[in-house]
């Protein structure tokens, strides 16, 4: 009986205990506070490795930085509609009486959200791709779709066509 309350205590210690020196994540509602955030991870790991895997220099990064700033702020604006929409579904669901038309107009309406979202990250892949050199956008073209299969398949071709050329 023990052990089985033992096993039953060990995934809420994993869920609520915080790991010692980390830092702490905000609960649900609570703003995050600015010393919450290292001040050189503001733009985020994930552009970072945008600028080190296009390998962009100079005067590029400078505008990438400001298309990124422009991107989050079009994407927070956006992440704020989509929630919004998604509780007063919830808030219209949880009322004694509802439609199903309602709901599936409230439903198309949060789907046209994520929608214009993705559109917008692909608008955003779009201009960080223009500010390539033009032989670069030929090398990283599978970035634009986000897929390295077509890029890794020619790479590994090309591979296979040498070695067999330092065989002959």
């Amino acid at each position: 009986m023990k052990r089985f309350i033992v096993l039953l205590s060990l995934p809420a210690v994993f869920l609520f205990a915080h790991a010692p020196g980390g830092t702490r994540m905000p609960e649900r509602g609570q703003m995050i506070h600015p010393t919450m955030i290292e001040e050189e991870h503001i733009m985020g790991p994930g552009f970072e490795n945008i600028l080190d895997e296009l390998g962009l220099e100079g005067d590029a990064i400078k505008k990438a930085e400001d298309l990124w700033y422009a991107h989050q702020k079009e994407m927070l604006d956006l992440k704020y509609r989509i929630d919004k929409a998604r509780l007063e579904l919830e808030e219209y669901v949880a009322g004694e009486k509802f439609s199903v038309d309602k709901i599936l107009e409230k439903w198309t309406n949060i789907q046209k959200l994520k929608d214009n979202m993705e559109r917008k990250r692909m608008e955003f892949r779009i201009a960080i791709f223009k500010l390539l050199p033009k032989e670069k956008q030929k090398e990283m073209g599978w970035w634009l779709i986000g897929s390295r299969r077509g890029m890794m398949k020619r790479h590994m071709m090309k591979i296979k066509r040498e070695r067999r050329s330092l065989k002959k």
